[in-house]
């Protein structure tokens, strides 16, 4: 099945989905396709193959998994693939709650007083300028 041919299987799975929800689904459904059996010409009934895809799919982070399994639950029905879903959904918001910086927030984190130290630096460089009764270009840029 192309591309064209997956799109409107999925639409007509569930004729509720938003364009761009058919066209993510389908995407994600020919990329996993492709991982598990080398071929993106998908076969729709293979994703019925619930141990084959969820083994593929366990080691997977759960923010990621639970949008792949959102499509594997439109395109097959599958009871095991929406539980496992819900479940990922329920760790995702527990993960969220915990309002903890990821390690690559933490990394790029810039703290408070480095913020109050580039301000006074950018405020010595503009506090002169202000003074002054007209501006060139480059000045109005500085301020």
């Amino acid at each position: 099945m192309d591309s064209k041919e997956l799109k409107e299987y999925i639409a007509k799975k569930r004729d509720s989905l938003s364009k761009s929800s058919v066209n993510t689904y389908s995407s994600i459904l020919r990329s996993l396709h492709k991982q598990i059996w080398d071929t993106s010409d998908v076969d729709p009934s293979k994703f019925d193959s619930t141990k084959t895809v969820i083994k593929h799919l366990e080691d997977m982070p759960s923010n990621k998994r639970k949008t792949i399994l959102s499509a594997l639950t439109v395109i097959s029905g599958k009871r095991e693939y929406r539980d496992l879903m819900m479940n990922d959904i329920g760790d995702y918001r527990r993960e969220i709650e915990k309002q903890e910086k990821t390690p690559a927030q933490e990394k790029s984190w810039t703290t408070q007083q480095e913020i109050l130290d580039k301000y006074k630096q950018l405020e010595k460089q503009a506090a002169p300028l202000m003074k002054k009764g007209s501006l060139t270009n480059p000045e109005k840029q500085k301020v």
